[in-house]
């Protein structure tokens, strides 16, 4: 939402409830989200205290928005307080709110605080999907565990899960860390298994060789 588009309304929501017309949880949620995305988490949060003073209940979406803006800002005891705040309120955390906060934790660099998070999420019965595995891998090879993120992605191999998607993910991974060799080894095993490579994951490799030309009779 635009800067200008955001004020504004925030003042028809002003205007309606002069008139005695109360908004409800989803306009909050739309104004709180543009001040996320603006970063001005201040005025997001004071929105979102003015909606309970009110005595509007804020649902799943109004939380997820506002600890996703906090762990953009890197702000994670805001994020962490909010997150167990929701069962309190009675709500169950989703798949999408886990998923935020584990990207925040491993941003900053907090890998084992991000396990024992992750292991939390499990114990509730909720199941990693594609986004919380690409943040997982991501998260693994961000803060250079490469053997907890190679050893997650033949995991997802086994259960044929998103295998297309995270194998990009790997590659990035390798290139990040320039661990070219290990990256090599690792595309001859997954062809050697007659695993065939996505078309993200081929223009990447094609970007890797114009860069290095040599390596383009050791990619397979």
């Amino acid at each position: 939402m635009q800067r200008r588009k955001v004020e504004d309304a925030e003042e028809v929501m002003r205007h309606m409830d002069g008139k005695g017309v109360e908004p409800d949880v989803v306009t909050y949620n739309v104004i709180i989200d543009g001040y996320c995305l603006r970063g001005q988490m201040d005025r997001a949060r004071s929105l979102f205290d003015s909606m309970i003073d009110k005595s509007i209940k804020p649902n799943i979406f109004s939380y997820s928005i506002l600890i996703n803006g906090y762990c953009k800002k890197k702000k994670l005891d805001e994020s962490m307080h909010l997150f167990y705040e929701i069962s309190r309120n009675g709500l169950n955390p989703s798949i999408v709110t886990y998923s935020t906060i584990l990207k925040g934790l491993f941003d900053a660099g907090r890998t084992d605080f991000a396990e024992k998070f992750f292991a939390e999420m499990l114990s509730t019965g909720l199941k990693p999907d594609l986004c919380t595995n690409c943040i997982l891998l991501g998260g693994y090879f961000h803060n250079g565990l490469v053997k907890k993120a190679m050893l997650l992605f033949h995991e997802l191999e086994i259960k044929r899960e998103d295998t297309y998607i995270q194998l990009y993910n790997v590659v990035q991974g390798f290139l990040k860390f320039s661990k070219i060799s290990e990256m090599i080894t690792f595309l001859k095993e997954m062809t050697g298994n007659d695993f065939s490579f996505d078309a993200s994951t081929v223009e990447l490799l094609i970007d890797v060789i114009a860069k290095d030309p040599s390596l383009l009779n050791m990619i397979p």
